[in-house]
């Protein structure tokens, strides 16, 4: 992974279909504009938990994570995509869930960003998650 990672999808980090979901939502959270809170707070996930780690700012109703570097946010959102429909260890994600029901569950508005990561992944909102990473 690119030790210089920036708001420009070009610099992010690539390589298996965990990274392709990880790009996905990053675009979908808006990683890509400079000055967004994805990009302003280091997280393309705009991961919440609760700044137990690295501090948080409100945001839209949730504590938004800052995380210290880029690195470490992108690191931080492929461990939770991982956790969630590779190794199967998440108490809130399943693989057995549709890309509609992941969209539910991770955004506030959840129609534009399941469009969104749904037409970039080139899959249906009707699939299940689990099986984009078994092709």
């Amino acid at each position: 992974m690119s030790c210089s990672i920036t708001n420009n999808p070009d610099s992010w980090p690539t390589g298996d279909k965990v990274w392709d979901v990880c790009r996905a939502i990053a675009l979908a959270e808006g990683a890509n504009v400079a000055g967004s809170n994805p990009d302003r707070l280091n997280n393309p996930g705009d991961i919440s938990d609760g700044g137990l780690s690295y501090g948080f700012e409100v945001h839209s109703g949730s504590s938004v994570t800052k995380f210290p570097d880029k690195h470490t946010g992108w690191m931080a959102l492929y461990a939770k995509i991982d956790n969630a429909f590779v190794s199967a260890k998440s108490l809130v994600y399943s693989p057995d869930m549709t890309w509609t029901q992941f969209a539910q569950k991770y955004a506030g508005d959840w129609q534009n960003w399941l469009n969104n990561v749904t037409n970039n992944l080139g899959v249906s909102p009707d699939n299940r998650v689990g099986d984009y990473f078994l092709v």
